[in-house]
């Protein structure tokens, strides 16, 4: 909504716009719930719910064209065009920009987390916080930073997929809180952290995203669908659970 909103800028100004709010609601999350403690998936969706309902009182309902938004000035109608073609840009004619983007943060994240002192430091938190608080790591900066990596890549995310309906609204991505929440557990992500893998992470993804498109060519309404995926959720919890206790966090 922020980087639509701000395209008479520039689509490069209203592009970091966009991604600094994601930054802005980082560190809102990661100072509540690693400096006072809060529930993090309670707090999340919570914030969540506050966001959209700001979004749906400051743009009072509306949805936002980037072409309309765009003053009648040549500058303007460009970025506005630049905007819509991002999720339709193909490099070599084959390989989609967002496909590469999307590679590209992955690899970023699977680096970070896997071969940073940072990187160590997250697990250290995750699997054990009281230990790794009396080992010197500073706990709560290390949450507050996994949230801002967490919500400027869902703020690049939220552009794109803007961008590929060619509308911003408050209803963009509802119900993705789910889909991504699947994915992270079936890629073997603990609920109670400590162990998780960007690369397990991203076989969770494309699992989830055969399991979709193997439901659509099966003709299945969106109803079954919903019913079939929330069995699969619960499933994957129920196992998600029973490996917390087998390591004695139950």
């Amino acid at each position: 909504m922020l980087t639509v909103q701000s395209i008479n800028l520039g689509f490069p100004v209203a592009l970091l716009i966009g991604i600094a709010s994601g930054v802005g609601v980082g560190l809102v999350n990661g100072f509540m719930i690693g400096k006072l403690k809060a529930n993090p998936i309670i707090w999340t969706w919570g914030f969540n719910l506050l966001i959209s309902g700001i979004v749906r009182v400051v743009w009072q309902g509306r949805q936002l064209y980037a072409d309309s938004v765009a003053a009648d000035t040549e500058y303007a109608q460009n970025a506005a065009n630049a905007f819509y073609s991002i999720s339709r840009t193909y490099l070599t004619g084959v390989f989609s920009l967002m496909a590469l983007v999307m590679i590209i943060m992955f690899v970023i994240s699977w680096f970070i987390h896997a071969k940073t002192s940072f990187g160590q430091k997250l697990k250290m938190v995750g699997t054990n916080y009281e230990a790794a608080k009396l080992s010197g790591i500073n706990c709560s900066r290390v949450i507050t930073l996994s949230y801002v990596i967490c919500s400027t890549c869902s703020a690049i995310a939220g552009i794109f997929y803007a961008a590929f309906r060619q509308v911003a609204s408050y209803e963009n991505g509802t119900g993705y809180d789910f889909s991504c929440l699947t994915c992270v557990l079936l890629g073997g992500t603990l609920l109670g952290g400590g162990k998780g893998s960007v690369i397990r992470t991203f076989g969770g993804v494309l699992a989830y995203g055969i399991l979709n498109n193997i439901l659509s060519w099966t003709g299945l309404g969106t109803y079954e669908k919903y019913t079939v995926q929330g069995i699969v959720f619960l499933i994957i919890v129920w196992i998600n659970t029973y490996s917390e206790r087998k390591l004695g966090r139950g």
